[in-house]
């Protein structure tokens, strides 16, 4: 993000002075912020261990799959179920007196492979019901063939998570039993789907969708949006609603300091312009990322990008041959329809 060495200075100044001059006159929440925050080194907690830090929040550290001595500490919170997806394997068959998942690790040794049809339908006519791995089945299974056999005792949550899933699919098959929680907070959605809504929304969750939109927004500004997490929304920074005629009454001004889009120039702006109050506490919850993957409509654009990209390397370096095989044919040859236009 622009002007990230800005906000690394502001925040190590206000960290030092807050929380490590005198830790106990600070809450658990900030701790618990702070802990997670991108700007935390390694040195930071191993010269510090007995400060309240938040264990489980430092897990998620990136630093923490490189230091990885940290982890010998087992008396420490630590959320082995994240670590042990994230940790390499080296170390976790290094160390198996740690607290690991070791269902996520064999699944990590393991991976599972999409299930064909047909041996699917083998499955089901030579094994009872009750007797199937139904939740493998619901995350391996072809997409298709769930749907066309939607009767069977599917994990209908674990589908929801399928890639592929989008709210145009929910739509044509609004009767099965879906998890809507899920599907209003990540799955891709239009317009239509809001005006044309086979099930009942749920807006605050909707407010938290990546593929929410300002176009979206202002086609349906009577609904119950969550208005604090929009202030806090990738696609709504501050810096552009601020001259949005349209959002700028509506919006929660308190909360932009939570944005991961925030500028620095704007924060200048927004303390002097609304009266927003504690500055520190609301930015240690701002980690200035705005999502740890690319929504899916933006993962299409970059793959088309570089696809042209790839195919117009191809093209110049096969005009490139073109010309130098020219350069060294005989004249007789000139006359070829090919090599005409090289």
């Amino acid at each position: 993000m622009a002007h990230e060495a800005e906000w690394v200075e502001h925040m190590r100044r206000e960290f030092w002075k807050r929380m490590m001059k005198n830790p106990t006159k600070c809450s658990r929440m900030e701790w618990k912020n702070m802990s997670g925050h991108p700007f935390l080194t390694e040195s930071m907690i191993a010269n510090n261990p007995d400060h309240p830090w938040d264990w489980r929040a430092l897990s998620r550290q990136e630093f923490i799959k490189i230091h990885r001595s940290l982890l010998q500490t087992p008396e420490k919170d630590w959320d082995w179920i994240h670590l042990s997806s994230t940790i390499p394997l080296e170390f976790i068959l290094q160390h198996p007196r740690l607290g690991w998942s070791y269902s996520i690790v064999y699944d990590r040794m393991h991976p599972r492979r999409t299930i064909p049809p047909r041996r699917i339908e083998i499955l089901l006519a030579t094994t009872p019901g009750n007797e199937l791995d139904w939740k493998t089945l619901s995350m391996t299974a072809p997409l298709n063939f769930i749907l066309s056999h939607a009767t069977l005792s599917w994990k209908w949550h674990l589908v929801t998570r399928r890639q592929g899933v989008s709210f145009r699919i929910l739509h044509h098959h609004p009767n099965l039993n879906w998890d809507l929680k899920h599907a209003m907070r990540h799955l891709p959605f239009s317009s239509h789907h809001l005006t044309f809504s086979r099930f009942l929304l749920d807006f605050p969750l909707l407010s938290l969708n990546p593929h929410l939109h300002r176009h979206i927004l202002c086609q349906h500004l009577d609904r119950p949006w969550d208005w604090k997490a929009l202030a806090r929304h990738p696609a709504f920074p501050p810096q552009k609603i601020f001259h949005d005629t349209v959002l700028r009454p509506l919006w929660r001004w308190d909360h932009c300091l939570l944005h991961p889009r925030i500028s620095w120039e704007f924060y200048n702006i927004a303390r002097r312009e609304f009266t927003i109050t504690r500055h520190f506490s609301l930015l240690s919850k701002n980690h200035f990322h705005a999502s740890d993957i690319l929504p899916p409509y933006l993962r299409a654009v970059l793959r088309r990008f570089l696809l042209t990209t790839l195919y117009r390397r191809r093209l110049h370096h096969q005009f490139r041959l073109l010309r130098y095989i020219r350069n060294h044919l005989p004249s007789c040859l000139f006359q070829l329809p090919l090599l005409q236009f090289v």
